[in-house]
C-alpha cells in the first residue's frame, strides 16, 4: 500500500519484535494498519494446530496464560476480533468482534484497520476504512503486560499464521480519535499524516 509491505504466506512467515515496555499497554491504546488478504478468509491456510485464527498482531504467548492484546481473524466465526486481557487465561478487559468480516476483506484489496481501546469511556472500537463498524464495553482494569515479543502476521509460539499483507502498522499509547483515523486513512499511499 505504501512502498513495501510485509507479505505473509500463511505457513510460517511472521515478523517478531522484541518485548519492550513501550509495547506493553496497560491503559488506552490503538493499533492501526493496512491489511489485505491473499485468499478469502474461509480459505486461509489451515496449517498446524488451531490455525483457523489468522493473526494480524499479538503481544503475548498465543495461548491462555500470558496475553496483553491481540487483533486477529476467526475463520470459524467469520470475524475480526480485538481483545485485551488483565489476568492469565481468558479474563478480558475488553473484547469486541466484527461479524461477517468476509464482507470487508474477501475482495482481496487493501483496507485500513484501526482498533482502539478508550479506557476513559470503557469502549473498544474497530474501524474499517475510517468508519467505526463495531464497539463493545470493557472494564476499568489495567491490561496485563508480559515479556513476550510482539508478533506480526502470527501469534505466540509461531502459529496462527496470516495469508495476507500488512503495511504501515503503528501502535499508539492512547486511543486515537475518529478524525485522526480518517486523516491517516485519507493519506493512503502517502503514508501517515503528521
Amino acid at each position: 500500500m505504501v512502498a513495501q509491505a510485509f507479505r505473509f504466506d500463511g505457513f510460517g512467515s511472521l515478523v517478531t519484535i522484541s518485548s519492550s515496555a513501550k509495547l506493553g499497554f496497560v491503559s488506552s491504546f490503538s493499533i492501526v494498519c493496512w491489511v489485505k488478504l491473499n485468499v478469502p478468509l474461509a480459505r486461509q491456510p489451515m496449517y498446524g494446530l488451531y490455525n483457523e485464527y489468522p493473526f494480524i498482531v499479538e503481544k503475548g504467548d498465543g495461548g491462555y496464560t500470558q496475553r496483553n492484546y491481540r487483533l486477529y481473524f476467526s475463520q470459524q466465526k467469520n470475524s475480526l476480533n480485538f481483545d485485551g486481557f488483565n489476568q492469565p487465561g481468558q479474563t478480558h478487559v475488553f473484547s469486541t468482534s466484527l461479524e461477517h468480516a468476509d464482507k470487508y476483506f474477501d475482495d482481496l484489496r487493501w483496507h485500513w484497520v484501526s482498533a482502539t481501546w478508550d479506557r476513559s469511556r470503557l469502549t473498544a472500537t474497530i474501524f474499517i476504512d475510517g468508519k467505526p463498524v463495531v464497539s463493545a464495553q470493557g472494564t476499568d482494569n489495567d491490561l496485563l503486560t508480559n515479556s513476550y515479543p510482539l508478533r506480526i502476521g502470527a501469534a505466540g509460539f509461531d502459529r496462527y499464521f496470516l495469508a495476507g499483507s500488512i503495511d504501515e502498522l503503528a501502535l499508539f499509547s492512547r486511543s486515537l480519535s475518529q478524525s485522526e483515523i480518517i486523516a491517516i486513512y485519507r493519506a493512503e499511499s502517502n503514508g501517515f499524516c503528521k
